[in-house]
């Protein structure tokens, strides 16, 4: 079994030597629950160019189009729970 043991720091801090690991083992893409998916985390992923899948708040602002920005609990998800965007990658 598995077991990572976090140095001293704040949750980003240990995100961050996950991420590190998540490297190491070649895994992708990148899963993690709204605790982690501040906007530096995410530009973090991004720029390792991993694929990510993350949790976020309702309250958490995200741009569908360029330009516009909107928080996610007012987007249009259709009522079976699909995703509205297709392939589209959301900015942060």
């Amino acid at each position: 079994m598995l077991t990572i043991t976090p140095t001293r720091g704040t949750r980003n801090d240990y995100f961050r030597e996950m991420l590190e690991d998540v490297l190491i083992w070649g895994l992708e893409p990148a899963f993690g629950d709204s605790w982690y998916s501040g906007v530096d985390n995410l530009k973090r992923v991004k720029n390792h160019r991993l694929g990510w899948l993350f949790a976020v708040e309702s309250n958490c602002t995200v741009s569908v189009d360029k330009g516009r920005w909107v928080q996610v609990q007012k987007l249009d998800i259709p009522d079976d729970g699909g995703w509205p965007f297709g392939s589209r990658t959301l900015a942060t």
